[in-house]
C-alpha cells in the first residue's frame, strides 16, 4: 500500500478485517490477535513504512515484542537483526 501511496487506507480497511472477525469468527480469536498486532504496527511505525516500506523488516520488525504474532510470522533469526529493550 505504501509503493501505491494508499498508506492512509491501510489501518481502516484492517479495522473493518478486525470488525468483520469479530462478527463471523466464533472460537480462535488468533486472526483478529494478527489484524489487531497489524493495526498497531501500522500506527506506530506508519512514518517508517512511508519512507522506506521495503526496510520494514529490518527497522520495525526487530522492535516488536519477541512474543507478538507478527515478529514470530515474519522474524527470521539468521537473517535478520534482534533489539533488546532493556
Amino acid at each position: 500500500m505504501s509503493l501505491l501511496k494508499k498508506l492512509e487506507e491501510i489501518v481502516p480497511m484492517l479495522q473493518r478485517v478486525a470488525t468483520w472477525l469479530e462478527e463471523n469468527t466464533f472460537e480462535d480469536k488468533s486472526l483478529k490477535d494478527l489484524v489487531i498486532e497489524a493495526i498497531d504496527f501500522a500506527r506506530k511505525f506508519a512514518a517508517e513504512i512511508a519512507e522506506h516500506p521495503l526496510h520494514v523488516y529490518y527497522t520495525a520488525l526487530p522492535l516488536l515484542p519477541s512474543h507478538s504474532v507478527l515478529y514470530q510470522l515474519f522474524h527470521d533469526s539468521l537473517v535478520d537483526p534482534s533489539v533488546l529493550l532493556v
